[in-house]
């Protein structure tokens, strides 16, 4: 553990008087800077299963950036290119996407032998200290083909990873660590039955200049036909049913507040039966489906306030993105949600269409309760949600991975 990090949660949660408080934190920051172990880990080679515009791809990339920003060498391995792809670049700097490895040859990812072969290739050709795996799928072949002595770590961005992570962890013991991205997720994988010793939550984080505003609020707005005086809701994230899209059809059938307008920027299977519902219901002109922009902070600036409704999550990046950027967000506690969110301070939380709607409009009439739950939200996601933070914890992760490697003799993964 870095002694940054450590001094900063001495400063966060000890109930001392703040004089002693910053006393003991910093003579244990010295005693930690005295005595960190020589850094261990140089180059890591995380392996994503694909490359699309979601959450979980634009978090490994973010951590990329981020463990490159430490001074760690950092190779992406992508071993199927998807339609998609090219849409990350609205989100992230062109040269940021273009660090990832991906296959040259056509065809290569419709072929599930060829896509094995060439990520073990890339692996190899990489020469890690640690390979961070995102996609289960491809866990057990790349490893077992994987002619280095690494240490081996899976990253859970998803609850969907319970049904597979327990019958894997049993197998020759590929597994040297597992990162959670919410404490709901590790405590799901440990009652699954993954060794609690080797879980460790590590939250999210993003750089705070992602969500800065480069449009004018008031530019936005007019692209999206809204006025200044209307009260703009937005919805960022798949149109898919675990993303509680049928949560969000419903939401539009409660009697809402006047001033309400919502914007909807994604795109799934479910977009051609809300964009039906849309016009059944006669919301034309409160309900706006919108694609994706370069400036994500500019989306952020021009909105009021963001919902969340998915069923199922990790801990999504639209929560820590609005956060950021000082959005008012009323969310499912689904998942990390309210681990980040506490209800009625720095967010609020619902469950059904009637309560979104009610706690909405709450926040449409209330000027005040928007400025306080904004500011608090922006000060936990600024000390516990950064890109930083987060890769501070990777390093301590993966040093202790490698670290534990060294005494029995690193382990030769063929």
């Amino acid at each position: 553990m870095t002694a940054k990090f450590v001094t900063e949660s001495i400063r966060g949660r000890l109930l001392l008087a703040p004089a002693l408080r910053d006393r003991l934190a910093s003579r244990l920051s010295a005693t930690l800077a005295v005595t960190q172990p020589t850094k261990v880990v140089r180059r890591v080679t995380l392996v994503m299963c694909s490359l699309i515009l979601d959450g979980a791809s634009l978090q490994t990339l973010e951590l990329s950036g981020a463990l490159g920003a430490k001074g760690v060498a950092v190779t992406v391995i992508c071993p199927r290119i998807d339609p998609e792809e090219g849409f990350l670049r609205l989100r992230l700097p062109a040269e940021q996407v273009a660090r990832v490895v991906r296959p040259s040859t056509p065809g290569t990812s419709a072929h599930r032998g060829s896509m094995l072969d060439w990520t073990r290739e890339a692996i190899s050709d990489s020469e890690p200290d640690v390979v961070l795996f995102y996609g289960l799928a491809w866990l057990p072949a790349a490893v077992d083909h994987t002619r280095k002595r690494v240490g081996v770590v899976q990253v859970a961005h998803h609850e969907y990873l319970e049904l597979h992570l327990p019958a894997l962890a049993q197998e020759s013991d590929p597994v040297d660590a597992v990162v959670c991205v919410s404490d709901s997720l590790r405590r799901a994988l440990v009652r699954a039955g993954v060794n609690p010793a080797i879980c460790h939550t590590i939250w999210n984080g993003i750089a705070a200049d992602r969500v800065m505003a480069v449009a004018e609020r008031g530019t936005v707005r007019s692209d999206w036909g809204f006025s200044d005086d209307e009260f703009v809701v937005g919805y960022l994230g798949r149109l898919v049913r675990p993303k509680g899209v049928d949560l969000l059809l419903h939401l539009l059938e409660q009697p809402l507040h006047p001033a309400l307008r919502f914007v909807v920027i994604g795109g799934g299977a479910a977009e051609g039966r809300l964009r039906r519902q849309i016009a059944h219901l006669g919301l034309e002109r409160r309900v706006l489906l919108s694609e994706a922009r370069a400036d994500v902070g500019s989306v952020y600036g021009a909105l009021d306030a963001v919902i969340h409704p998915s069923r199922t999550e990790g801990l999504p990046l639209t929560v820590v993105e609005a956060m950021h950027a000082g959005v008012p967000i009323v969310a499912r506690p689904s998942g990390g949600v309210p681990e980040v969110l506490e209800d009625g301070v720095s967010g609020l939380l619902a469950y059904t269409p009637a309560e979104f709607a009610e706690k909405v409009g709450l926040l449409a009439s209330s000027p005040g309760l928007r400025t306080g739950l904004a500011y608090e939200a922006a000060a936990f996601a600024r000390r516990w949600l950064t890109a930083e933070v987060m890769a501070e914890r990777y390093i301590d992760v993966l040093e202790g991975v490698v670290e534990s490697l060294t005494p029995r003799g690193p382990r030769l993964l063929v």
